[in-house]
């Protein structure tokens, strides 16, 4: 292997990492919960809960990012906007699971897609790539919900 192949794949392990150790988790809770804290459970389910409403929100968002045009001034606004209508449901079940984290996941997320407004849009052949990784994204997510 050469360098830039080996950088290549070392960076696309790390970033495959956190959904690695995620998928983790959920196998011992399904095969043996007992390993795991006594509130695991409402760990796990809280984790859907919030990966729902990520997977959800990264779609729109990200759509209107990449379809809007204009100056960044203008591409932001729909994003703040239904930013604090995803914040209004990660509120909720924060204050129902009473947990502080999915504020800091969906934080992570609109971080995300705001740094998108602010770089230049990108072709269509990028856009089509990230709009078909977003829904493979959703099949993924969907199968892991009801496998």
């Amino acid at each position: 292997m050469t360098a830039r192949t080996t950088a290549s794949w070392l960076l696309r392990a790390v970033g495959a990492l956190p959904d690695a150790l995620t998928a983790g988790f959920f196998i011992v809770l399904w095969v043996a919960p007992q390993w795991l804290w006594p509130q695991a459970l409402r760990t796990g389910l809280l984790m859907m809960l919030v990966e729902f409403i990520l997977v959800h929100a990264a779609g729109m968002l990200g759509g209107m990012v990449l379809a809007r045009q204009g100056d960044a001034g203008q591409r932001w606004k729909p994003i703040v906007g239904f930013g604090a209508l995803y914040l209004v449901f990660i509120a909720a079940w924060s204050w129902q699971f009473q947990a502080w984290w999915p504020f800091l996941a969906l934080g992570w997320l609109l971080a995300g897609k705001l740094s998108l407004v602010l770089q230049p849009l990108p072709d269509a052949d990028r856009r089509h790539r990230l709009q078909s990784d977003w829904a493979i994204g959703v099949m993924a997510y969907l199968a892991g919900v009801f496998i």
